[in-house]
């Protein structure tokens, strides 16, 4: 379903289970929360594919632009490792009118 709404034609290879695969079968379900908050999707799963591959293909350039990070730098700890340079460089020289 996914390849087809991208228009990937690669397919998809089955492989052989990894020993740290411990699960058979990963499947979602609303029914817990149907059962304790009533909850009833009112968004179809092909809509809302639809939606997620529409939202990120007009928002991609963006997405790349926050999410590049130089090498050895975990995106977990980007924002604090800029930080940390910025507050080591000194401040950038002004310019002079000529």
């Amino acid at each position: 379903m996914i390849n087809d709404a991208v228009g990937n034609k690669a397919g998809v290879e089955l492989v052989a289970k990894r020993k740290w695969d411990t699960k058979n079968r990963l499947l979602a379900s609303v029914d817990r929360a149907r059962k304790l908050i009533g909850y009833e999707p009112s968004t179809r799963f092909e809509d809302g594919i639809a939606h997620t591959i529409w939202w990120f293909r007009e928002h991609w350039d963006r997405i790349r632009q926050h999410a590049s990070f130089g090498p050895g730098i975990s995106s977990a700890v980007r924002s604090v490792v800029q930080k940390q340079v910025k507050e080591m460089l000194p401040p950038a020289p002004k310019k002079i009118s000529a």
